[in-house]
């Protein structure tokens, strides 16, 4: 992926111009970003790029970056899958850093019915710590239209899902988290919060978390940085879509008093 530029030539009264391709920026450690994104944050096994209020995670899970699965306390279910107790993200961020000392960066994960401010049921399936949890959405809604995220102690990985909420236990990750494919539309042509993770040949998980995009510039903006096109996936977004990082909130942004709480949360910690 490249964007090109155009520059002026000069020669005696005639002036020409000539387009010469601009490649996203790379270092020996793989580290990326397209034109536009500058570098505000690097720890061990994990780098972080900011364009205006667009922000990417390069997570290296095989350099000693860990993400964690934040479940809300489960509630006795009304109805099909199983509700979670909702907290604000500021809420999730200091009770996770509290037994987290590495925690570096938190975001919102899998879609949920946000009928209930109180309690909510996850859309996809779920495996936190070995357990699977399923959705209401499983085998009704977007069949044949969903990926997973397998996170494993040193990989994490985007693929196909089949929409059987079992089959998660027979992959040996403990934590696992269900979305769906990019092209699925979510209000797609509209500017609105997007969450989209995918993964890199050299084996980095991209997150890419903005408060205003259509799914289609997410998706360029993922391969840009050197997603695979079949390893990308979408997760909630609208007014879902939040980041903390270090306790100051990105997105959307500290003059926001109110945020939308969630059910589940997607924490990223530093390598040692």
């Amino acid at each position: 992926m490249f964007w090109k530029k155009a520059f002026p030539i000069v020669l005696g009264a005639l002036c020409f111009s000539f387009v010469v391709p601009v490649f996203a920026q790379e270092t020996a450690d793989t580290r990326i970003a397209p034109l536009g994104f500058r570098e505000i944050l690097s720890e061990p096994g994990v780098t972080m790029w900011q364009k205006r209020n667009e922000y990417m995670q390069v997570i290296s899970p095989h350099r000693g970056a860990t993400l964690a699965l934040l479940k809300g306390d489960m509630i006795p279910s009304d109805g099909v899958g199983t509700n979670f107790s909702r907290k604000d993200l500021r809420q999730w961020w200091k009770e996770w850093r509290r037994s987290e000392p590495d925690a570096l960066t938190l975001a919102n994960g899998q879609f949920f019915n946000t009928a209930n401010p109180d309690k909510s049921p996850l859309a996809f399936s779920t495996k936190i710590d070995g357990i699977v949890y399923v959705g209401y959405g499983d085998e009704s809604e977007y069949q044949n239209k969903k990926m997973l995220l397998r996170i494993g102690d040193r990989h994490a990985t985007v693929e196909p899902f089949n929409d059987d909420a079992s089959s998660l236990y027979d992959f040996p990750e403990a934590n696992i988290i269900v979305g769906l494919k990019p092209d699925v539309s979510k209000q797609g042509n509209i500017r609105r919060g997007r969450t989209f993770v995918g993964t890199m040949a050299n084996g980095n998980l991209l997150v890419f978390t903005t408060p205003a995009a259509t799914q289609r510039y997410a998706t360029r903006i993922l391969t840009a940085f050197g997603a695979k096109r079949d390893r990308i996936m979408m997760l909630d977004g609208g007014g879902s879509t939040q980041l903390i990082h270090q306790g100051e909130l990105l997105i959307p942004g500290m003059k926001n008093p109110t945020l939308r709480t969630l059910p589940l949360a997607i924490g990223v910690t530093k390598g040692e």
